[in-house]
């Protein structure tokens, strides 16, 4: 008998250990949303926001998360640039890392050959 009372007392104990960690979760700040974000569920809202408003201010950030570690970054990344510029450089998100490296230089390329006022003004095609 008092063998389960031990038992119960450290189920009980267990039990509202997990509760207050699984309360606790909720009260850990997010990341802002923003395209640099290092947790997808704050970059990629801002990378979805970026293509719906053609931000042109955006490519040189867009163009950075192509190189991310994430797969899904990538992919959002990719599609927002084409969204705004109508290029993709021969860029996959699903290439291997030095394939995707040389398309990321094609975009480097790009943007420094591009000057300011086209990618501020120029409206995406």
């Amino acid at each position: 008998m008092a063998g389960n009372a031990l038992w119960l007392r450290g189920q009980w104990r267990r039990g509202v250990l997990l509760t207050c960690l699984a309360a606790a979760g909720g009260c850990i700040p997010r990341e802002s949303q923003s395209i640099l974000a290092v947790d997808p569920q704050a970059s990629i809202p801002a990378i979805q926001e970026a293509a719906r408003q053609k931000d042109r201010s955006a490519v040189p950030a867009l163009v950075e998360r192509l190189g991310s570690d994430d797969a899904a970054i990538r992919f959002y990344a990719i599609v927002a640039l084409k969204e705004i510029t109508g290029q993709t450089m021969d860029f996959h998100y699903y290439d291997d890392p030095e394939q995707r490296k040389l398309a990321i230089q094609r975009w480097q390329k790009w943007i420094h050959g591009t000057p300011e006022s086209r990618l501020a003004d120029t409206p995406a095609r």
